[in-house]
């Protein structure tokens, strides 16, 4: 009987152990992905790599959806993260897990969009720059 109680124990601490290793390996994570105030696409791109961008137009304002890489395995995130930009290129909003944060996906996901490669945003960024 008293084995069974240490055993119990025993497994009891490791499971709040990993729950702790985990809890800070993801705190790591989101801390190195996440984008510093006023980042414009370019810089974030160099630093987080983008997978792929979207160009959407939402009340005749066009914004450019741009997703990160998939987190590491051990994040066990459902989506990957987004980043929001407006036609100055400027982040206007961050997406952690977009599978997690459906409430916050939603409007982006359904505007009509199309894919666009990042050198095409960073000539539209420009035009609108110069005007």
């Amino acid at each position: 009987m008293k084995r069974t109680v240490w055993l119990v124990v025993i497994a009891l601490v490791a499971v709040a152990f990993g729950a702790v290793v985990y809890g800070m390996a993801l705190r790591g994570y989101y801390r190195a992905v996440a984008p510093p105030p006023g980042i414009g696409i370019q810089e974030l791109s160099g630093q987080v790599g983008l997978v792929r961008i979207r160009e959407a137009e939402r009340e005749g304002s066009v914004f450019y959806l741009a997703e990160g890489k998939l987190p590491p395995g051990y994040v066990l995130a459902s989506g990957p993260p987004v980043y929001v930009f407006d036609s100055s290129g400027r982040l206007v909003e961050w997406i952690e897990d977009s599978g997690d944060q459906p409430g916050r996906m939603r409007p982006w996901e359904a505007l009509p969009s199309r894919g666009v490669s990042l050198e095409h945003v960073l000539r539209q960024v420009e035009r609108q720059r110069g005007r």
